[in-house]
């Protein structure tokens, strides 16, 4: 029995796919296949519910209109026939009027609750599995679907819900397992679950990994397959850094750690259930299955020095604040403050970094301000953030100094977020070439 993993951000032509049908065409075992939502559309999900929360038709519109064409242009890539196309145009068709409306009742009511937002959430896993199951059934591939909704069961914490484990093991045994009697192939979703009351529900943005543990847990597998864009795991994304060092063997606690700085490739939950059940993670490349492949495993390595590069994101920055005055208690100190950042704070894994100072607080987040009711003269879009971690502040500080004509070109914030932690923030358009820079360093050290 193997768990794969499919979908994401690089499944946007025919190459991912082509080789997606030859690696369940080359595999003689049971296999359940989850599958994620496609290029950018849970963000843009995200984005136009938030954007409809503020009276801000426009941008959620766009958004709307982003993905509908993004799924619309990948479906004729596909060489798939005239008949497909077109049931597939209807299903989308009828997937963005449901999310129109959507959008619609969160204007009028000018409120966007944690349920609806995962009622929101989950079409781009519906999307994508459309997708997916027609493709196979396109080229003749015999398998079954299941809607993870009727085998993930969770709590009632929407957007960052909770797996009931004992609830999954009954649905699989009861309702997954069976379907193996006339198929090798099943289908279903991840990032999504419902609760006891048949309520969509969502378990945190990266949580279809999550989903593939939770079957390997409850099936009894012990390999996972997780496909991404590059061969395995590096220091740093080698899509960033071109000779980021490859790590063949990485341990739950360093793939713990890098988690919880941004890395999309863990999610902590699921590494707590791997480790304590000895599952390991394979992780692959979609655009070579027999090139390098790293391990997530249960033994011991040491510590390795690692980089996060987290791009893309918007930053907003109070100055001439009294930090020591900050305090939910007397909000009517800081109004605007308080109002704005509250917007995040149901939603805290959107903050990717928080720093304050005697009279300054600047956050970080994924989220476009340019969205939201926030003054222009608080935001500063397209902005970075490296962390560098397992490093020796000496050694480290020591590098930076002794490139100090380098840094010295660029503008940039740099703290230190623990011992042997340190972020960088900086503007998007210089964040490859310090990253590099930076890689430097790492390289520099023993393996």
């Amino acid at each position: 029995m193997i768990i794969q993993k499919f979908g994401g951000s690089h499944f946007t032509d025919a190459k991912p796919f082509i080789n997606f049908l030859n690696i369940l065409n080359n595999s003689t075992d049971r296999t359940v296949i989850v599958i994620s939502a496609l290029g950018k559309t849970t963000r843009l999900l995200q984005s136009a519910a938030f954007s409809a929360e503020l009276h801000n038709r426009e941008e959620w519109e766009r958004d709307l209109a982003e993905i509908e064409k993004f799924h619309n242009d990948l479906i004729c890539k596909l060489n798939l026939s005239k008949d497909v196309i077109n049931n597939f145009n209807e299903f989308m068709i009828n997937k963005i009027d449901n999310l129109r409306q959507y959008f619609t009742s969160i204007e009028v009511l000018e409120e966007l609750t944690p349920r609806t937002l995962d009622n929101v959430l989950a079409y781009g896993e519906e999307i994508s599995l459309f997708i997916f199951a027609n493709y196979l059934a396109a080229n003749s591939i015999h398998f079954s679907e299941i809607d993870a909704r009727e085998i993930i069961t969770t709590d009632d914490n929407f957007n960052d819900a909770n797996p009931n484990l004992e609830k999954i093991q009954q649905n699989i045994n009861e309702k997954l397992i069976p379907l193996f009697e006339n198929t090798s192939i099943i289908l279903t979703q991840g990032f999504i679950g419902s609760n006891e009351n048949h309520e969509t529900t969502t378990m945190g943005f990266e949580s279809s990994n999550l989903t593939a543990v939770l079957l390997a847990y409850s099936m009894n597998a012990k390999e996972i397959i997780i496909w991404t864009n590059v061969e395995g795991i590096h220091v740093a994304d080698p899509n960033l850094v071109g000779n980021a060092r490859f790590i063949p063997y990485i341990s739950f606690a360093d793939a713990n750690l890098s988690a919880s700085y941004g890395n999309k490739l863990f999610y902590t939950k699921m590494l707590q259930i791997c480790e304590k059940n000895n599952i390991h993670i394979y992780y692959k490349s979609i655009f070579n299955p027999d090139g390098n492949s790293t391990i997530l495993q249960n033994e011991h390595t040491s510590s390795i020095p690692m980089m996060n590069i987290l791009d893309g994101l918007s930053q907003m920055s109070y100055n001439g604040i009294h930090t020591s005055k900050i305090s939910l208690s007397n909000e009517e100190v800081y109004p605007e403050f308080f109002r704005n950042f509250k917007l995040f704070t149901h939603n805290p894994e959107n903050i990717k970094l928080l720093l304050v100072s005697n009279n300054n607080i600047s956050f970080w987040t994924d989220l476009h301000l340019g969205h939201f009711s926030i003054p222009k003269t608080l935001i500063n879009e397209g902005q970075s953030i490296i962390y560098i971690l397992n490093i020796n502040p000496i050694s480290f500080l020591k590098f930076v100094s002794d490139n100090s004509e380098f840094f010295s070109r660029y503008e940039f914030t740099m703290a230190q977020i623990q011992k042997d932690i340190y972020a960088i923030a900086l503007d998007s358009e210089i964040s490859r070439e310090v990253s590099n820079k930076i890689n430097e360093y790492l390289l520099s050290l023993p393996e």
